[in-house]
């Protein structure tokens, strides 16, 4: 599907982009002069996306990240929160995953367990929040897992 053109804007070719990492299949849509790029569920305005498996992988959300930071889009559009001028909440968003990982490596050579490493990193967290964040760590694990 990756650079299928679905439809015109502008006189522009309108591309679908093949985006996975929070779901295998996400795809997202953007015109060829990259005025914009509607992202879905990579990104969120607040707060980070959860990244469950098996459906999702954080290695490939990190690839996908740097993937369309590279494309460099005017306007980032998700499906949660409000279009975003540049790559700036992407880039933030991959710096943060990046930080989350080297915290949990840490943690878990530490001989910490999984909800060990919930209460550390997430102290204070909503309890309605934690199964997300529990979904994050385990898939940050499983990419740490791969990568050994």
């Amino acid at each position: 599907a990756e650079n299928k053109e679905v439809t015109r804007w502008h006189g522009f070719a309108v591309r679908v982009y093949e985006i996975p990492g929070h779901d295998a299949g996400h795809l997202g849509l953007a015109p060829d002069s990259l005025a914009w790029f509607i992202v879905g569920d990579l990104i969120q305005g607040i707060g980070t996306v959860v990244i469950p498996s098996p459906e999702g992988d954080m290695a490939t959300y990190f690839s996908t990240l740097e993937k369309v930071i590279a494309l460099n889009p005017e306007v980032i559009i998700p499906s949660h929160g409000i279009p975003m001028r540049s790559t700036h909440r992407l880039i933030e968003t991959l710096n943060h995953r990046r930080e989350r990982e080297s915290q949990i490596l840490k943690l878990s050579k530490s001989g910490n367990s999984k909800e060990e490493i919930l209460e550390q990193l997430y102290e204070g967290l909503d309890p309605r929040l934690q199964p997300l964040a529990m979904q994050n760590i385990e898939s940050h694990l499983e990419k740490l897992n791969k990568e050994e």
